[in-house]
């Protein structure tokens, strides 16, 4: 367990896999045409830390292979990123999802109530 940088007192604690991959929705704008639409990306993932203060888990960060799963066959991107995801309101249910960051970008305030 290690303190993060920039948060005072959160404890990074990292995670066995029990998964290979990690899928999600992303939501693609496209504001010259006036458009959304919905894909599934995946990550075939490598590590998992969990982030608490004061025993309350607030986050997950996720860290593999961008791609794709084509017919159960790992299509790789050339790329690895983070996915993180946040409880922002203390439901237990991670409703906040960033691509391409490490940590979360604060600390939600039901942490520190």
């Amino acid at each position: 367990m290690n303190a993060v940088l920039g948060f005072d007192e959160v404890v990074v604690t990292k995670y066995a896999l029990r998964r290979k991959y990690f899928a999600f929705t992303e939501v693609v704008l496209y504001p010259c045409d006036h458009s959304v639409s919905l894909r599934t990306e995946h990550l075939l993932l490598k590590q998992a830390m969990g982030f608490s203060l004061h025993g309350k888990t607030f986050a997950l960060a996720l860290f593999g292979n961008c791609g794709r799963l084509e017919k159960r066959t790992w299509i790789a991107a050339g790329c690895d990123t983070y996915v993180t995801l946040t409880d922002t309101s203390g439901s237990g249910r991670f409703d906040l999802l960033r691509i391409g960051r490490a940590t979360p970008e604060s600390v939600p305030p039901w942490v520190t109530k």
